[in-house]
């Protein structure tokens, strides 16, 4: 190895890392690793340092064959005796000296944080495996409860697998490329973007979750429900995605209807769905406006909720809009859904909903209600 290029490493290493230089037995010779704040100096074995800690490198220090200069890496959990522990990557450098013996210059480098994103990358894919493996069984069980939906099913495994499959494999080469990067710009980057891959992890085991609770699993139990109540709570769980500093309008008119006699969770998720998109779709430069009333009409209860979103082209785009994984835009977040959860919600129960739109215009969507009870005297929130 370069004498200067060691002396410049040694006194300057990059940040995140430290350097130790070993003589063939792996003694240390010396080192800089206050970057890691690792209790080392000059004399001590640095194999049975690390032995003592978890991590053993006596398959890379080999002083027998001092011809073999091939460098090895190594990536371990070292374990301080004050409870700390840190994940290291470790790379062994072997080169001979002035003398012609075989030393060793071992590079540390921090990747708690990379290593941390890939044990949270495992367990995500491990519970998604597991629920996958849970659910399938459920709908595989209750499929014909999807009659007047061809390849609903079909459609919404295609979208759940590409929605799973993407965000793995981009995880996958973001933590790899990350154990390469030096610069903390090009580190805040790659956090950004493995961040991204989380959440639209979380998103879609949020959606498979709700689609099979809610659709499958749901009890058939009906109640009466307030409809100001509801939409309350539904903004209060919104309220990280609902940008107050933009002061948006939300109005609500259920004077004529207050209530309505249906399945708690499934109308929970309903209202979610349609108030996030209205969310999710409003313009940039204006300042959102929902709002959402409830009326009497001779086939039911109506609910409409209407905003002033960017809106759809239904002549376009009206087939797809309620299709399970599709979305009609790629600049605005979320799996492609929502909306075939409500609508599969709705045609259990044998209700209806409709949508009327046009592009940068907004969008309304209309609820028929048509087993509705006439004597609802009482009302729980």
């Amino acid at each position: 190895m370069n004498s200067t290029l060691f002396q410049r490493i040694l006194l300057m290493p990059p940040s995140g890392q430290s350097v130790v230089l070993l003589d063939e037995k792996g003694v240390i010779k010396i080192h800089n690793t206050k970057n890691l704040d690792i209790p080392l100096s000059e004399g001590i074995d640095f194999i049975n340092f690390l032995v003592e800690r978890g991590v053993d490198l006596t398959k890379m220090i080999d002083n027998e064959h001092k011809n073999d200069l091939n460098t090895h890496s190594l990536e371990g959990l070292i374990k301080h005796p004050n409870g700390i522990k840190q994940w290291m990557l470790i790379n062994v450098f072997p080169f001979l000296n002035e003398t012609g013996d075989k030393n060793y210059f071992i590079q540390l480098i921090n990747i708690d944080h990379y290593k941390n994103s890939q044990l949270q990358l495992d367990r995500q894919r491990d519970n998604f495996r597991n629920e996958l493996m849970i659910r399938s069984q459920s709908m595989a069980t209750n499929d014909e409860r999807m009659t007047g939906q061809p390849d609903f099913m079909t459609n919404f495994f295609r979208g759940l697998r590409h929605d799973i499959k993407s965000p793995l494999s981009q995880l996958i080469g973001l933590l790899e490329y990350a154990k390469t990067v030096e610069k903390e710009s090009k580190k805040k980057q790659i956090t950004t973007h493995i961040n991204a891959c989380l959440a639209k992890l979380q998103n879609t085991a949020k959606s498979l979750s709700d689609f099979v609770d809610v659709t499958f699993l749901a009890t058939e139990k009906h109640e009466i429900i307030n409809l100001e109540q509801l939409t309350q709570d539904t903004l209060e769980l919104l309220k990280e995605d609902l940008d107050i500093s933009q002061q948006p309008t939300i109005h609500t008119d259920f004077s004529t209807v207050p209530t309505i006699f249906y399945n708690r969770k499934m109308l929970k998720s309903i209202f979610y769905n349609l108030i996030e998109n209205a969310i999710k779709f409003r313009k940039e430069d204006q300042q959102l406006n929902i709002q959402l009333a409830s009326s009497s009409t001779p086939s039911g209860t109506q609910f409409q909720i209407t905003d002033n979103g960017i809106g759809i082209d239904l002549t376009r785009y009206g087939s797809k809009l309620f299709q399970p994984a599709t979305r009609l835009t790629t600049d605005r977040p979320g799996a492609g859904n929502g909306l075939s959860l409500v609508k599969s919600m709705l045609v259990k129960t044998g209700d209806e909903i409709s949508a009327n739109s046009q592009a940068g215009e907004g969008m309304t969507f209309t609820i028929l209600f048509k087993n509705q009870q006439e004597d609802q005297t009482n009302t729980t929130n």
